[in-house]
């Protein structure tokens, strides 16, 4: 009996989205480019999420958004100090903050050639039945 072929997976990261869009970010360097584009606002509309992000991760913007994510809905029972800081609120801003930034990034593409290149990897994707995972 002959072994099978080798299976193909694509799995595509933050990085794959930056060859399409200049604003695309990525986790890392996510709440900086929010800040800069007008969604992220730290000193104002999202103090609470800045709170947490600089007394946890010790910067308002240098933080990874899922390590963030993950912190801020974190089980850990009753918690005071959770409660207190209004986690769930700052993670609601988050998720605001996300959805703003993604919106912002979704235009057109910086130039045809990402565009036409993305437009044929997903035709071979979906010819060939090649799965992808994608974090973006």
């Amino acid at each position: 009996m002959e072994p099978p072929p080798p299976a193909v997976c694509f799995v595509l990261g933050a990085g794959f989205s930056c060859a399409f869009s200049p604003g695309a970010p990525t986790m890392a360097d996510f709440l900086a480019r929010a800040a800069a584009n007008g969604a992220y606002k730290p000193e104002s509309d999202h103090r609470t999420l800045a709170s947490i992000a600089e007394k946890y991760f010790g910067s308002t913007r240098d933080v990874n958004i899922e390590d963030l994510a993950s912190f801020l809905v974190l089980d850990l029972g009753s918690d005071p100090a959770k409660e207190k800081e209004l986690r769930n609120l700052a993670y609601d801003q988050l998720i605001q903050i996300i959805c703003q930034t993604l919106g912002y990034i979704h235009g057109p593409a910086m130039s045809s050639d990402p565009a036409d290149e993305f437009s044929s990897f997903a035709t071979l994707l979906a010819r060939e039945g090649i799965p992808a995972i994608t974090f973006n």
